[in-house]
């Protein structure tokens, strides 16, 4: 067991995964695991002393996550993340990088580093961040930067896209 103390949240929407992951967690986590299917659904604010599993299919991408200056430990998981993927989450404060193809005893033998504050990377995304580069990627894109790409790459014209007028002082 790890503490008997910690709120524990899992947002995750697929029952076969809720259940494998509820019972991995329930290993470590004398509480009750919340689950909750959307990321609204989350508590604000983020109660102190608290641990999120969050399926990155179900987080929308500019979301602020529940990190360790909000008295919480996140780990983000999902399956073969990208250098952008694992670089985006990191850089939002996630302590923790599981891809599922890595299995359930990764996250099995490190969880307890991760709550304690440590960092966590299953092997699958340690490879591709050793040899990813950092300074490249939609990671370092600003929130309306990101809104722009995006939909642009929905199909939208430059003159579709409302970009504000900037305006010098």
């Amino acid at each position: 067991m790890i503490s008997n103390e910690r709120l524990i949240y899992l947002l995750e929407n697929r029952p076969v995964m809720e259940k494998a992951l509820a019972t991995i967690f329930g290993e470590f986590f004398q509480e009750n695991i919340h689950v909750v299917k959307k990321f609204s659904e989350l508590p604000s604010p983020v109660p102190k002393n608290s641990v999120y599993l969050l399926a990155v299919h179900l987080l929308p991408p500019d979301v602020k996550i529940p990190t360790s200056s909000d008295g919480a430990a996140s780990l983000v998981y999902g399956e073969k993340f990208t250098s952008n993927c694992l670089h985006w989450w990191h850089e939002r404060g996630a302590l923790g990088l599981w891809d599922l193809q890595d299995g359930f005893d990764e996250i099995r033998n490190h969880l307890g580093d991760m709550v304690n504050g440590g960092t966590f990377r299953s092997k699958s995304v340690d490879l591709v961040h050793r040899t990813s580069e950092p300074r490249f990627g939609m990671h370092i894109l600003s929130r309306r930067e990101l809104q722009v790409a995006m939909l642009i790459s929905q199909g939208n014209s430059t003159e579709e896209v409302e970009l504000p007028i900037v305006t010098g002082k």
